[in-house]
């Protein structure tokens, strides 16, 4: 596979299983496998033509995963930075994702251009993530309480904290994030 969301044309029962797994975990939110599913992103290995299939298989794929199993989970769509938000959030939202995951975003401005191009073309609940270091700021500078203060002020479900130096810098930006 040339890059993860490829899966879920190429290998749809892996990413089915995933999904299934998290479940069975006890999960009650999965997200699409969408996370660089944008048509900047997927160029880079020569799928932008398969920006829709991609991004449709995916939340087929959710949604099964969510039927096969007979529980109550919510379906995210995953959204990461750099791309085309409105575009990808339309194919999203048409498929049948309950709520948006814009996440793993270091630059505010970005973060912040992303909410709203998904509100210029939907009011599904969003929930922004931003990634942090072990100090506490973004891989663009930006602090977490900073960070907040921004979020706090734009039309989404909730905001907080993902990836980065790992869970310990996570828990203490998302304790700075605190409003």
């Amino acid at each position: 596979l040339r890059c993860p969301e490829e899966a879920n044309l190429k290998a749809p029962e892996a990413v089915l299983d995933v999904h299934l797994g998290y479940i069975r975990a006890g999960a009650e939110l999965i997200e699409t496998n969408t996370f660089g599913a944008n048509r900047a992103k997927l160029a880079q290995y020569f799928l932008e033509d398969e920006f829709e299939r991609i991004n449709n298989a995916a939340v087929k794929l959710a949604r099964e995963a969510r039927e096969i199993s007979g529980k109550e989970v919510f379906i995210a769509g995953s959204i990461g930075p750099g791309g085309e938000y409105a575009e990808q959030a339309r194919v999203l939202e048409g498929r049948g994702v309950e709520l948006f995951f814009v996440e793993t975003f270091a630059d505010l401005d970005d973060l912040e251009a992303a909410v709203a191009a998904l509100r210029s073309v939907s009011s599904l609940p969003i929930v922004t993530l931003m990634s942090f270091d072990s100090a506490g700021d973004t891989l663009a500078g930006v602090s977490a309480a900073k960070a907040a203060a921004r979020l706090h002020t734009l039309d989404v479900a909730a905001f907080g904290a993902n990836h980065g130096a790992g869970p310990t810098a996570a828990l203490r930006a998302l304790s700075e994030m605190q409003v």
